[in-house]
């Protein structure tokens, strides 16, 4: 039930512009609690290098954690690749067995849902964000202003525009960040711009991190 994306769209050009930004882009899943609900979701996000899940790298899976009590904590360890992946099934299956050697009840199975207690969840295009978007375009006369114009009907606010030339002669990539805005509002944008004759692919979207 909740929005789920991966990391097969992200391009270098991508993650080269991350790093101009002093930024890394990490896989994220969020759990939110907020006034509509609960915000759950998984999806790429920018990163700024001083946070600390951007320092996660290789094998390490964490989990970050804003507390009343204990503020910001981060809580790491090898969960990724095959032999910590393949020890925590096995660690798994032994606690299993162990349970059914002693003739003790099977574990509890895993996960917070319940029938009579499910969540309420915030609806994912009311999910508010400041965004990174790349487009691809042909270099020509009106490509800008369409953009911006696309922008700017669904009320979305520019931060700053940078143009990068690509490889292919005759075309270009315009990165847009934007500043906070809702879900929909962006969505509704790049809807309208898919149509366009200009652009050579489709849009790329990266939230940034909060």
């Amino acid at each position: 039930k909740i929005h789920i994306s991966g990391i097969s769209k992200i391009q270098s050009i991508d993650i080269q512009m991350a790093k101009e930004m002093n930024c890394s882009i990490k896989l994220l899943g969020y759990f939110k609690q907020t006034e509509n609900g609960l915000d759950a979701r998984v999806h790429p996000a920018i990163l700024s290098s001083s946070h600390l899940l951007s320092n996660v790298n290789d094998v390490l899976n964490a989990v970050y954690m804003e507390t009343s009590a204990l503020g910001s904590t981060l809580l790491t360890g090898a969960g990724a690749g095959k032999l910590p992946t393949a020890s925590a099934v096995v660690g798994d299956l032994i606690y299993i067995a162990n349970h059914l050697a002693h003739g003790q009840a099977n574990p509890p199975k895993m996960g917070y849902y319940a029938q009579n207690n499910a969540a309420k969840l915030m609806p994912f295009e009311e999910v508010k964000s400041s965004y990174y978007l790349r487009f691809t375009a042909l270099d020509e006369v009106g490509v800008l202003a369409s953009i911006t114009h696309s922008l700017s009907e669904n009320g979305i606010s520019i931060k700053s525009i940078i143009q990068k030339d690509v490889v292919d002669p005759g075309q270009v990539n315009i990165i847009v960040l934007t500043h906070t805005t809702q879900e929909k509002k962006v969505q509704a944008a790049i809807d309208k711009l898919k149509g366009s004759s200009s652009l050579v692919s489709e849009p790329q979207l990266i939230r940034f991190a909060e």
